[in-house]
């Protein structure tokens, strides 16, 4: 695997890949995950919007590699607090991971979860629910327990949302953003 280690390396990669090459998207994708992991994250945006765009045309909409870019764009999207935008790119990556190229049951819970929080941050909270439902049913189909921490960190934002459904949100707010928020 070739890596990028300046702007002079990569501007000459793209002059001789061209700026749609499938590389030139899997470099913007590496790009914009170390500029999230360092806080830049309307740079992130932008790599990772752009990466996703590249894929699209080239590699096809249903691609999973498509679905890998939008995971990422929807946990920047959501560090940001444009959680509708971040809701909007997991459905994009649930659509992708559930017509079965290369997704397994795993894969999608973990895309259900950030779907969830997505739409916990924006109060929608049947609709995290039935989310995190559904990725709970699929970790136990896979024979995940209690142990799973994917399983533990579903478990504890249902709790969350069913106190905020039942009525209980005052006492249940200050750990609603703790709950909801990416890991």
């Amino acid at each position: 695997m070739t890596y990028i280690r300046s702007p002079q390396a990569t501007t000459l990669y793209t002059h001789l890949l061209g700026t749609e090459h499938p590389n030139i998207a899997r470099i913007k994708y590496q790009l914009g995950l170390a500029a999230g992991r360092q806080g830049k994250l309307e740079k992130a945006k932008e790599l990772l919007r752009n990466a996703a765009e590249i894929r699209t045309e080239r590699l096809g909409r249903d691609h999973p590699d498509v679905a890998a870019v939008l995971l990422a764009l929807g946990i920047t999207c959501g560090r940001m607090d444009d959680h509708g935008e971040a809701e909007r790119c997991y459905a994009e990556c649930l659509r992708i991971q559930r017509a079965g190229r290369g997704s397994n049951g795993a894969e999608v819970a973990a895309t259900l979860e950030h779907l969830g929080m997505a739409r916990g941050n924006r109060n929608d909270y049947y609709g995290a629910v039935e989310a995190w439902e559904e990725a709970l049913r699929l970790m136990t189909n896979l024979g995940h327990g209690e142990a799973s921490p994917l399983v533990q960190s579903l478990s504890e934002h249902l709790e969350v949302a069913l106190l905020l459904l039942s009525g209980e949100g005052d006492e249940a707010q200050g750990v609603i953003r703790s709950s909801f928020v990416a890991r």
